[in-house]
């Protein structure tokens, strides 16, 4: 595994910035099939670049292996999350948005309470985008497995969220971090931000998401 230290989007904001505690209320959104979300994933991919660059592995094997959390589930929502920096310069704060998934089961570590919160910051958004950018989405309803990074605990800073005081929020390992089962039942990686061919793409892309999760579970 290679760790690269000069990451903006996570070493900017989690060391530099002052975290709060978002909140947990709010209902699960209209689901549909992978092929119906292109929005959802749009935002997403944004909110993703330079996620390459912060852990590589050569497969999901060693991902899960060095991750804190690995879960397989649904994604019930993706809300406006916190809102970094100072209120006083609206200009340079970044606002978040929290992609929430249902955990079924988990492969490694724990997931209390069984709804895990996903931090994506959203460095090209200004924070009153929030509401308009992720209200009337449609979540995916396929089948997720993350592998996820716990972030610090949160301390003080501003919440636009729905969801009140989840009690423990993780980052994808990296763009791969995340894989779904599309509408043939093959595993995809919907967040590859221009990985070339290799190993680990090809241990995963194309291949039936039951056997992904067998291997991953061996």
């Amino acid at each position: 595994m290679r760790v690269f230290v000069a990451v903006a989007i996570v070493v900017l904001i989690i060391a530099g910035v002052a975290i709060g505690r978002a909140a947990l209320s709010g209902a699960t959104r209209d689901r549909a099939s992978s092929g119906d979300d292109d929005d959802f994933w749009g935002i997403l991919a944004g909110a993703s670049q330079g996620l390459e660059e912060v852990e590589q592995y050569s497969s999901l094997d060693e991902a899960i292996a060095a991750s804190d959390v690995a879960v397989v589930g649904h994604i019930v929502d993706l809300a406006p999350g916190r809102i970094y920096g100072d209120a006083v310069e609206p200009d340079g704060q970044v606002p978040s948005v929290f992609l929430v998934i249902e955990a079924d089961r988990t492969l490694t570590g724990s997931a209390t309470g069984g709804l895990v919160f996903i931090e994506h910051w959203l460095v090209d958004r200004l924070p009153e985008e929030l509401p308009g950018l992720t209200s009337g989405l449609t979540m995916p309803d396929n089948r997720v497995l993350a592998v996820l990074r716990r972030l610090p605990e949160a301390s003080a800073a501003a919440a636009v969220s729905s969801w009140t005081d989840p009690p423990v929020s993780f980052r994808l390992v990296n763009g791969r971090g995340l894989i779904i089962e599309d509408d043939a039942g093959r595993a995809e990686l919907p967040l590859d931000p221009g990985f070339p061919e290799d190993s680990f793409r090809n241990g995963v892309v194309g291949r039936s998401f039951d056997d992904v999760l067998t291997d991953a579970e061996m």
